[in-house]
């Protein structure tokens, strides 16, 4: 994926393209971080359980210690989210500290950035994933449960592309039968609403959710179809990526909410990226695997008990990382998210 042209804007990949795999597995070198502040939501998907916890992060945890490990590591993005990140009392004090030293991104459901518009872009945000399910404003705001989303979420976007022109907003479209039928209306309009790139994500754990192959070949179809008529680029998408559900021998599994495994022969991610949990300070490799049923193998460290720099460079993830490259042996990939960048 090619880095958007506006000089002081992020490119739209999470990792150096430049630096080959080898190199970095030789010397790890991070470059994006998950900071997962909490677990406390105002939507409430049917596809996600957070907004049913509504756990803040550990009252131990020091995030500005650990903002400036980050930044000696050298991470190049440090994207904060939840839950909704806006309801961490924490999450301000972190922007407006590191904020100007590098790059820092938010993932929010959208309906609190008008009241925190100013405080936010004063911070310097430099990215912000919005999570939408549906070009439809009412079945939008019907997905993630959250009353006015209709009213204020496009306005508000329309407002940032306006006087923010620094700032990119990236959409995140967790893909399903809810709304597979109308992708490419919904890329359409978020192309229409001035959006960088959009993330398409397969909906995961939620079978009543799952999509058949033949909404597949008709998603595919539809988005090969604009892409022709040129209606949109293949830039649009972040990492450039939307055969989500691989190619058609795939399309079993991804009808159980399996994606692609077979494709996947070696992972960068472990070389370049930390996840922090932050309602109980553990540390994964990765943005998935916080997520799985046995997910306590992953477990890299925690910040409770070391440095982010000692989790970094300790023994239990330079160990998974030999699992990772340059051959995959470890059944993380059958859980893992498409957007992930394999090698």
């Amino acid at each position: 994926m090619s880095a958007v042209t506006t000089s002081d804007q992020l490119p739209l990949y999470k990792i150096n393209q430049e630096v080959s795999p080898a190199d970095l597995f030789k010397t790890p070198t991070l470059q994006y971080v998950c900071l997962k502040i909490n677990d406390i939501c105002n939507a409430k998907c049917s596809f996600c359980d957070i907004w049913q916890k509504q756990i803040d992060h550990h009252p131990d945890i020091n995030w500005l210690h650990i903002i400036d490990d980050l930044i000696d590591l050298g991470a190049k993005e440090i994207n904060i989210h939840g839950g909704e990140a806006f309801l961490s009392k924490t999450f301000f004090p972190m922007l407006e500290y590191g904020g100007h030293r590098t790059a820092f991104s938010i993932i929010t459901n959208g309906i609190l950035l008008t009241r925190f518009y100013e405080r936010l872009f004063k911070a310097n945000i430099r990215r912000i994933y919005i999570s939408i399910d549906h070009y439809d404003p009412l079945l939008n705001a019907k997905s993630r449960g959250i009353p006015k989303l209709e009213k204020e979420l496009f306005p508000v976007i329309e407002k940032i592309k306006k006087e923010q022109p620094h700032v990119q907003l990236i959409v995140n479209h967790v893909v399903s039968s809810y709304n597979i039928d109308t992708i490419d209306l919904l890329i359409i309009k978020m192309m229409e609403l001035g959006f960088d790139a959009i993330n398409l994500i397969p909906i995961k754990d939620t079978p009543n959710l799952y999509v058949s192959k033949s909404q597949i070949a008709t998603f595919y179809m539809k988005i090969d179809k604009i892409l022709e008529e040129g209606l949109i680029s293949s830039k649009c998408f972040l990492n450039g990526l939307y055969k989500l559900y691989g190619t058609e021998s795939n399309w079993d599994l991804a009808t159980k909410g399996i994606y692609n495994m077979q494709q996947k022969k070696a992972c960068i991610i472990p070389a370049a990226v930390m996840f922090i949990n932050g309602p109980d300070g553990n540390v994964f490799p990765c943005d998935t695997t916080m997520y799985r049923k046995n997910k306590e193998q992953y477990i890299m460290g925690n910040v409770l008990k070391n440095t982010v720099k000692e989790v970094w460079l300790g023994e239990t993830f330079q160990e998974f990382r030999k699992k990772m490259f340059p051959k995959i042996t470890c059944s993380c990939i059958q859980g893992c998210d498409p957007a992930n960048a394999i090698y």
